[in-house]
């Protein structure tokens, strides 16, 4: 190997990695099976809880003005909802009430006579949820959708008062409720529950199990990656291979594609498995392809940055074990961070998987790719900068005479 060219030089170390960890069953279990297993049982495991979403679920119009009833339409008129659950009007409150107690619907929701005119004063106002203890799932959902439509029309409130406040109260004639009526009567997205967890068909949950385990094994994949170059110093194979010409940046290297491509391939084979077993779908092969790999590269980095600043086998694999489990846990891997508190969902922001993840939820929505995983592409790179450099400094060490 002495005068092998550097990149003859890699070819080879990478190929002696992958005939020594093919023959490690823990290795191949943790980068194959263990994913697949854990995604494929949460996310069934959840579609069964979805179907609990499911039903009829009633509006029920006692205003009869002109904000009860484009809030009414604008409920019915939500495509995400639409896809979701069924939607049916009913008459008056008792009607609706009798209907939730004998198990017709699932729930109901009660816009209160005087909504219009409450709302046109600017005053607060609330939607009524009829539901029924038995339907507790619905009655989450029932009461998400209220609160998403209330926070459209605060914010309708709040047009019309910046409105005010900005023209002086000159508004071309138009009076606050004439104005008010206008706002209303802009179609305004509801946003309500995560649509992802009301899909019957159980895909939206791995949409979300399938990378989030993927991710959950990288981690302990990447750690086995980068500890082979501490074991094969402690054993003496790495001042063998330094004494027989191979340079320092050539052994880091081979043990950086070796530890990545062994992650890529695990995050790859998982999702396919995902995909093919529940329909699960991320969109764009190519969005797929790139953010996996972006990922991979920031745990590749973090994990070595671990094993080269600890440089003990059996204190990294401990701190690589903590570390992975902090990560899991604040980066949203375990509860769709949809669901989670809003602190939560800030703290993910510090976490490469909590934007990995972010990333894999946005690819397959109809937003253009780059628009999708931009945002998620930029962090990682520079989550793989910031631990990757210093990573590659402290190995260097591990590997210079």
């Amino acid at each position: 190997m002495v005068r092998a060219s550097p990149p003859a030089q890699l070819v080879a170390l990478v190929g002696n990695d992958v005939r020594h960890r093919f023959r490690d069953r823990p290795t191949l279990v943790a980068a194959a099976l263990a994913p697949i297993v854990l995604a494929l049982i949460a996310s069934f495991s959840l579609s069964r809880l979805t179907r609990s979403f499911e039903g009829t679920y009633a509006i029920v119009d006692l205003d009869g003005g002109v904000v009860g009833e484009q809030l009414a339409a604008g409920i019915e008129g939500d495509a995400r909802l639409a896809d979701a659950i069924d939607l049916e009007r009913i008459d008056t409150e008792a009607e609706a009430r009798e209907a939730v107690d004998d198990g017709r619907i699932a729930a109901a929701l009660v816009i209160p006579a005087g909504f219009s005119g409450t709302i046109l004063q600017g005053q607060p106002a609330a939607i009524t949820v009829v539901e029924s203890p038995r339907h507790a799932p619905a009655a989450v959902v029932a009461g998400a959708i209220a609160e998403g439509a209330m926070a459209s029309i605060r914010s309708d409130q709040l047009a019309v008062s910046t409105a005010l406040n900005v023209e002086g109260g000159d508004l071309g004639g138009l009076g606050v409720g004439d104005l008010a009526v206008r706002v209303a009567e802009v179609a305004a997205p509801i946003a309500v529950v995560d649509v992802d967890l009301l899909d019957a068909g159980g895909a939206g949950p791995a949409r979300f199990y399938g990378p989030s385990m993927a991710i959950v094994a990288l981690l302990v994949v990447v750690q086995l990656g980068a500890r082979s170059l501490l074991e094969e110093r402690r054993t003496g194979v790495v001042a063998r291979e330094v004494a027989a010409g191979v340079r320092p940046s050539v052994l880091l290297g081979a043990k950086a594609l070796f530890a990545g491509g062994l992650g890529l391939a695990s995050v790859l084979l998982t999702l396919a498995t995902v995909a093919l077993a529940s329909g699960a779908s991320w969109g764009s092969p190519v969005g797929v392809l790139v953010l996996s790999t972006a990922t991979v590269a920031a745990f590749t980095a973090v994990a070595t940055l671990i094993t080269a600043a600890v440089r003990v086998e059996e204190s990294a694999s401990s701190i690589g074990l903590v570390v992975g489990l902090l990560l899991a846990l604040v980066g949203g891997n375990f509860v769709p961070l949809t669901q989670a508190p809003g602190f939560l969902r800030s703290l993910s922001l510090a976490t490469p998987n909590g934007w990995a993840l972010r990333g894999f939820g946005q690819l397959g929505t109809g937003t253009p790719l780059l628009e999708a995983v931009g945002p998620s592409l930029l962090a990682l790179l520079a989550f793989t900068v910031v631990a990757g450099l210093p990573a590659w400094a402290l190995s260097r060490r591990l590997v210079t005479p």
